[in-house]
């Protein structure tokens, strides 16, 4: 990897440990923790110079550029559950049912 990419996958890895510390302490966490592993899915468009002629790419991150299989795998599989209790917990917040 050149250089740019590895200071990017350091500045994305110190961000996103900054992030859940910040969930960890709203959500009343005291314990330290320290973000090891993670799969980001990045949809990407193009444009032309005149706006024009819009073009889709999507990437998978991975902790600078690699993790075991079995680490993703363990990861995605979790996929379905996660996204339903999100989205239970935002219906529930818009209907007004939550804090």
């Amino acid at each position: 990897m050149s250089s740019r990419v590895d200071r990017a996958y350091e500045t994305l890895h110190n961000d996103l440990q900054e992030l859940v510390d910040a969930i960890d302490e709203e959500d009343g966490w005291t314990e330290a923790g320290t973000v090891a592993d993670y799969v980001i899915f990045v949809g990407q468009q193009r444009f032309t110079g005149r706006g024009r002629g819009r073009d889709g790419e999507p990437y998978m991150l991975l902790p600078f550029g690699s993790q075991p299989e079995y680490v993703t795998n363990g990861l995605l599989s979790k996929v379905p559950q996660l996204m339903a209790e999100t989205y239970s917990q935002v219906f529930e917040f818009e209907d007004g049912d939550s804090e």
